[in-house]
């Protein structure tokens, strides 16, 4: 059963601690950093930082707290930068967050203030996640589209100030609804222009939990209670991917390939990760689906809101779920690929989480292709990697690419017409090894043509072609095509690319 007790204390201090912060120094940009108690410290310890965009990497500053980690100083986040406490993190002085700035508190985390009493100071669309028995000890005082969500046992200890379109959500969960139960406020209160779309406070909670706040609301601000059923996630959960790593085995009779996911998971998952018996995970795209295991919960580890399994489970070699920064990542190795073509699509699934992500090749192996060899075995694909063409005259030729073909068991024995822009030739292929499906062709010593040497290997799934002594097209697009009785494969070069 929650509950959230807010003391008294006169609004005017709250001008004395912004004006005293103005002038207040800032100390250290951590960039990007994670700090716990056997951390040494040093001045991040014991003085003050700043969180802000002007980090050594120029992308905001991101700062976590874990295992017992504490910061004596003031700590100030500006900018799309972020504070994550966990593990029985603690700030023993006070914590200012505005510009799109976010902080996380959970597992017993402590926002302790100073002797103005504040803790708190949060402005200009500033948000706050509260859960899992973490505390603001004194004053929280929010303004300029400020939000903040308070869940799971989340305390604050004293004023609780809004102004300026701020909302504070509370979410009681295990609510039945029977007559009496009410929002019961114990300490004083003002709503300034109180009625019509003003300032309101809504919601009705169990009978025994109380508000026990003294606190200020004006200026279109909000504070609503949530019934919330511990089953449910939320309306925004959902599933991203943010990285797609595919590897695949270079000869194609032996296809033990490797993918490898990274995303994020949003909603309210504590709950539905901690009462489910497994978690399924599956990687699939139009055509095919390359994994589908379930992993039951006892065959992990789950510790810290961190679940993790290493094993085997139909290719799936690796699982991480974190709750404490919703990521995810999966790691399936020594399974086949065949076929796999953008769009990919990742779904996990547990308790009452059931998402799925799309990703195309913007996404996937850092905005390279897919590998073509891939392909072998159920579609055609070709694809010219490079094209060179040297000389004074222009009469040397250089190609080599990838190519797949469905069928495994093609002979390319035999003829094989080459069309290169304003060139054409017929030459003859050989298959040297019975074992392996290489074909070659090397021009002989008295040969008139043009093409010196051409190699087809359709189980690594590559060719190169060499030529000599025609004026070669070297502008704009050029196809390159080859064709013989069961093949008839195209590619258009941009030589302007």
């Amino acid at each position: 059963m929650s509950r959230f007790l807010i003391v008294l204390k006169v609004l005017s201090i709250v001008l004395i601690v912004n004006v005293s912060l103005m002038a207040h120094s800032r100390w250290e940009n951590v960039g990007k950093k994670t700090i716990s108690k056997k951390d040494d410290g040093g001045k991040i310890k014991k003085h003050g930082l700043m969180l802000d965009e002007n980090s050594p990497n120029g992308k905001g500053s991101h700062l976590k707290m874990k295992s017992k980690a504490s910061i004596t100083g003031w700590v100030e986040i500006f900018y799309d930068s972020s504070l994550i406490m966990s593990e029985d993190a603690t700030l023993k002085s006070e914590l200012i967050a505005t510009g799109n700035a976010s902080i996380v508190m959970r597992d017993f985390t402590e926002a302790k203030g100073d002797f103005y009493g504040m803790s708190v100071i949060m402005y200009d669309s500033a948000t706050l996640v509260m859960e899992d028995n973490a505390s603001i000890i004194n004053d929280l005082n929010m303004s300029g589209n400020a939000t903040a969500s308070i869940a799971n046992n989340a305390f604050v200890g004293g004023v609780l100030s809004l102004s300026d379109d701020s909302v504070i959500n509370i979410y009681v969960l295990n609510f039945s609804l029977d007559d009496g139960n009410v929002i019961t406020v114990l300490g004083s209160y003002s709503v300034r222009d109180f009625g019509g779309s003003f300032g309101t406070i809504s919601g009705v909670m169990e009978g025994g939990d109380v508000l026990e706040n003294d606190f200020s609301i004006s200026n279109q601000s909000d504070i609503i209670v949530h019934v919330v059923d511990p089953t449910a996630i939320g309306i925004d959960a959902g599933l991203q991917i943010s990285k797609v790593t595919v590897i695949s085995d270079d000869d194609r009779r032996i296809q033990e390939d490797e993918i490898e996911i990274k995303g994020f998971l949003f909603g309210t998952l504590t709950y539905a990760l901690e009462h489910s018996d497994f978690v399924n995970v599956q990687i699939y795209d139009e055509n095919f689906n390359y994994l589908n295991a379930s992993v039951n919960i006892d065959e992990g580890d789950y510790k810290k809101g961190v679940f993790s399994f290493k094993g085997a489970h139909g290719g799936l070699r690796k699982l991480e779920i974190d709750l404490n920064d919703n990521s995810f990542k999966i790691t399936a190795t020594k399974l086949s690929l065949a076929g796999m073509r953008s769009a990919i699509s990742a779904s996990i699934i547990f308790g009452a989480f059931d998402f799925a992500d799309e990703v195309d090749e913007v996404v996937i192996n850092k905005e390279k292709v897919l590998p073509t060899r891939l392909q072998a075995g159920v579609f055609d694909a070709f694809r010219v990697k490079s094209v060179k063409v040297s000389g004074k005259s222009k009469k040397k030729l250089y190609i080599k690419g990838n190519i797949a073909v469905a069928n495994t068991a093609l002979d390319l024995n035999g003829s094989l017409t080459i069309d290169f822009g304003n060139f054409n030739e017929v030459i003859t292929l050989v298959q040297k090894k019975d074992s392996r499906r290489k074909f070659t062709y090397k021009k002989p010593k008295k040969g008139t043509g043009v093409i010196n040497a051409v190699e087809i290997d359709l189980d690594y799934c590559t060719f190169k072609i060499s030529a000599k002594g025609h004026v070669f097209d070297r502008n704009g697009l050029v196809d390159l095509n080859l064709s013989s009785s069961g093949m008839n494969m195209n590619y258009t070069w941009d030589f302007d690319d």
